[in-house]
């Protein structure tokens, strides 16, 4: 079985085709846990009419707004799947999506498997691809920027659990996924899946843009160091590798500091 796990605030308008993308795949070994970080729109009552109408819906909501990262972790903990798919309350999945993940991991020794994506506007229209690269045989890469792509992942639940689920005890309230990937490559390696795109969807309200407002550049600049300073501990890295990053690090210290000095 796979979990996929919604975090929901405020999605009203794109909660509907999210779940409905959902609930049309090839694959039905699944279940849909929706947590709502307390939304103050009508995003529950769209959810609970899916709940009514099937039995893999399940509606959760916070007791208090918590963020991305802890509400994931609420919809962790209710988790009964092999796997596990977390999924944006706005993003989408092509009908076959779940029945290729599971073709890939089952019975194989990955700790996830990752692909790119279909770039959609507020209407759902296709404007362009999200690429994002094969990382076998190159660990580096998470030494300078996160290389997953986080829509459409899916995660092997044991290794999901033993870290205690995404990593909330950094203190982030929506980072985490670039770290996490870290861990959880120290379990087994990923697999990069080419045959299908997930769809993510652009637009004026995606956390993504907020996370990189002016008062959020610091803790940016905190989480990515962090991350940065991880990665160097991943098996393959050359010794090379580890000086010219560390080096990459602090010119990117030095960059964002400047940022948050203008700001």
């Amino acid at each position: 079985m796979i979990s996929i796990i919604i975090p929901l605030y405020n999605a009203q308008d794109y909660i509907q085709k999210t779940i409905e993308s959902c609930i049309k795949q090839s694959y039905s070994d699944f279940e849909i846990i929706v947590v709502d970080d307390c939304s103050n729109d009508n995003s529950a009552l769209v959810v609970q009419e899916f709940e009514e109408m099937d039995p893999r819906v399940h509606y959760y909501c916070n007791e208090k707004n918590m963020g991305v990262i802890k509400t994931i972790n609420n919809g962790l903990y209710r988790c009964n799947g092999d796997y596990v798919l977390v999924l944006g309350n706005d993003d989408l999945l092509d009908y076959r999506h779940l029945e290729i993940a599971v073709n890939k991991i089952k019975g194989q020794k990955y700790s996830f498997i990752y692909f790119s994506s279909n770039l959609i506007n507020e209407n759902g229209d296709v404007f362009g691809v999200r690429q994002f690269d094969d990382v076998e045989g190159r660990y580096s890469l998470f030494a300078r920027k996160n290389p997953i792509n986080a829509c459409g992942t899916v995660i092997n639940a044991k290794y999901l659990k033993k870290l205690g689920g995404y990593p909330e005890q950094l203190g982030y309230r929506n980072c985490g996924e670039w770290y996490l990937w870290i861990e959880l490559l120290k379990f087994e390696r990923c697999l990069y899946v080419h045959e299908v795109r997930s769809y993510y969807r652009i637009h004026s309200q995606n956390l993504t843009k907020k996370l990189f407002n002016k008062e959020n550049i610091r803790s940016t600049k905190e989480y990515s160091l962090l991350c940065m300073k991880k990665a160097l501990d991943l098996k393959g890295i050359t010794v090379i590798e580890k000086i010219y990053y560390t080096f990459f690090r602090l010119l990117y210290y030095l960059k964002m500091s400047i940022i948050e000095f203008i700001a």
